[in-house]
């Protein structure tokens, strides 16, 4: 696949993450399931590339179905949790959860090195784009303006991490994420010799055991 095969916006996301690693196929299920809830582009997407990271894990492309019960655990007790237009579509090498509603865009990021689910509240209120051209074209819009520094996180000097960890301990194969092996609210501290390619959901049921998340409207 080049960078252009697909549409201008995905080809300058590929330009700036890389091109999938460790695809899998989107199971037809997951089509099923997310009819009506996801733009039609992001079906195109996915099956192109299905499920799969970019590069060397920066960001990678999720299917939904296998983080909704993951994403009602970090809902409950917040002023999302009886929302039943939410999806995870996509996921950083840092293990944060991109949230998607049907016909608004992204509307939150959970972050479970900090805890915190992040709350666009303002992207939340727009209306609600209908099923078709506009919605599409708000997919693409999507993935077209993600950027790598956005997702990027620094150590405890300022520094940024990632290409730094991917270098030390090597690129994330599926369903792992860089984690701290003793978390920062316990001591221990934000650098390279503090953290490790982990199990992404066993890192997320970690960061939920240690408290209720922090719901931050933005």
């Amino acid at each position: 696949m080049t960078p252009q095969s697909l549409d201008e916006d995905f080809g300058r996301f590929l330009a700036l993450f890389g091109s999938p690693v460790h695809a899998q196929p989107m199971p037809e299920a997951a089509f099923d399931a997310c009819a009506g809830l996801l733009p039609r582009q992001l079906f195109t997407y996915w099956r192109e590339v299905g499920v799969c990271g970019f590069g060397d894990g920066l960001m990678w492309m999720t299917n939904p179905q296998e983080f909704e019960s993951l994403l009602a655990r970090w809902l409950q007790g917040t002023l999302l949790r009886q929302r039943r237009d939410l999806a995870v579509i996509a996921r950083t090498a840092f293990g944060e959860l991109l949230v998607w509603a049907s016909g608004k865009g992204q509307v939150a990021l959970i972050s479970p090195l900090e805890g915190i689910v992040f709350h666009y509240a303002s992207a939340d209120r727009a209306p609600a784009q209908a099923p078709g051209a506009e919605a599409d074209a708000q997919m693409r819009r999507f993935w077209g303006g993600l950027r790598p520094e956005t997702f990027e996180q620094e150590d405890d000097a300022q520094r940024p991490l990632f290409a730094r960890l991917a270098y030390r301990l090597g690129p994330l194969q599926a369903e792992e994420m860089y984690g701290f092996r003793l978390h920062p609210s316990l001591g221990g501290s934000r650098s390279i010799a503090n953290m490790a390619r982990v199990p992404l959901l066993a890192q997320h049921d970690l960061a939920l055991e240690r408290g209720a998340p922090r719901f931050v409207a933005l």
